[in-house]
């Protein structure tokens, strides 16, 4: 690997096993970029949509949150809507969407 696609990990991390960063820097960086791309660095507050209430939305979730930002969480999990709550969001909608890609045939 060219060594521009490196992360270095803070001496900080000692504490934290190795097998806890990777996760957390993989989910990370995959929402952490759409989050830029979009404008959410640049000081006007948003409301951000997350559907999917997993390990990358719970991720996505976290940094609009630490950014500032109003969530909005999709989930067709009811029993999911608790944990969004749970997160301080100003919503979390939850609804039995058939999945599209199977039914669209």
């Amino acid at each position: 690997m060219h060594e521009e696609y490196a992360i270095k990990i803070p001496d900080i991390s000692a504490d934290i096993p190795e097998s806890n960063i990777a996760p957390i820097l993989c989910a990370g960086v995959t929402m952490w970029s759409p989050l830029i791309n979009h404008g959410c660095m640049e000081g006007k507050k948003k409301v951000i949509g997350i559907v999917g209430i997993g390990g990358l939305g719970t991720m996505g979730i976290k940094l609009a949150r630490s950014m500032g930002h109003t969530v909005v969480a999709f989930t067709r999990s009811k029993d999911k809507e608790s944990t969004c709550l749970k997160k301080v969001l100003m919503k979390c909608v939850s609804h039995p969407i058939p999945n599209l890609l199977l039914n669209s045939a």
